[in-house]
Parts: C-alpha cells; sequence; structure tokens
C-alpha cells in the first residue's frame, strides 16, 4: 500500500514538474479593428465598409521559467523586423472580446500560473535582412519570432502562427 502510494505520488510530482516552463515560450494574438461607417449604396440602402483601413494591432507575450533573466533585441513579425521593448505582466492577461456590445466578455490570453509573463511591445520597424541561417530559418517557418537574450545567450522564441482574436469595430 505504501509502496503503491509513493508511486502515484512520484508519477504526480513529475506530471507538475512536466507542466512547468523550462524555456521560454511564445503566444501572439492579432486583432483586426473593422471600419463601423455605413455608407450610403444607390437605391437607398446602406453598407458597411469592407475595407480594412486600420492596422492590425498584436498582443506579444513570452512566458519565461522563474529565475530567467530576460532582455529583447527584437522581433520578426510577418517577415519584418521590429525594434522592441518588454515589460513583466500579472496573469490571468484579459482583454474585452468586443468594445462595443459586450465588454464584460473577456478572452483570457495567458492564464495564471504559467511562469513569468512579459509582454512585449512592438517599436519601430526597422530595415533588417535575417542574418544566421538559423534566424532566417526561423522567420520563415513562424509569423513571428521573438529575439531574446535569456541569462546572457542569444535565444530565439518562435511563434508558428498567431491568434486571431474577435474584431473591434471603429467608433
Amino acid at each position: 500500500m505504501k509502496h503503491a502510494f509513493l508511486t502515484i505520488l512520484g508519477i504526480l510530482l513529475i506530471m507538475d514538474l512536466s507542466a512547468q516552463v523550462t524555456r521560454p515560450e511564445g503566444i501572439a494574438y492579432s486583432r483586426k479593428t473593422i471600419p463601423g461607417i455605413a455608407d450610403e449604396q444607390p437605391g437607398g440602402g446602406k453598407t458597411t465598409q469592407n475595407k480594412n483601413s486600420f492596422p492590425d494591432s498584436f498582443y506579444l507575450f513570452v512566458i519565461a521559467p522563474p529565475e530567467t533573466n530576460l532582455s529583447i533585441s527584437g522581433v520578426w513579425l510577418k517577415g519584418q523586423y521590429f525594434s522592441a521593448n518588454m515589460q513583466q505582466v500579472h496573469t490571468p492577461v484579459l482583454v474585452a472580446q468586443d468594445n462595443v456590445f459586450s465588454k464584460s466578455i473577456e478572452d483570457t490570453l495567458v492564464k495564471a500560473g504559467s511562469g513569468i509573463v512579459y509582454q512585449i511591445f512592438l517599436d519601430t520597424l526597422q530595415s533588417k535582412i535575417a542574418g544566421q541561417s538559423k534566424e532566417q530559418r526561423l522567420k520563415s517557418q513562424n509569423e513571428a519570432v521573438f529575439l531574446l537574450n535569456c541569462n546572457g545567450t542569444p535565444c530565439s522564441v518562435p511563434v508558428h502562427r498567431i491568434k486571431t482574436l474577435h474584431p473591434y469595430s471603429a467608433m
């Protein structure tokens, strides 16, 4: 009986350790802003513009193990290179799902207890050519790549797919 208990306890401990973050992980979301201006159409009907004249908004996060010293050198985002900075945020990270009708409904971008979470903020678009073949390969195979320094060593954190959030309406 004691042996079975210790075995189960060991399995639970291993499962708990495997759920923890062991190296930095990236998460990325995008959100479109849709123009909400109605145009007059021939025959008196109204239609909403389909053109999206607003740039996408991005919510970028890196989740690191505790006691990891991180800094950011830049971000490849959809083939373009941006300078960036980051700031530690508290979890859970929530955003309103809709800015017009249901502000009380929120999307959870990062769950609580996910490790140390940093939000990445894009600065300016830079003209940069991907250097090493590894960086070039990561850039071509992923929608986003965060170029970080992890405990003083360069590390790349790829995000294969950027998740799309419910669009906002322009007011």
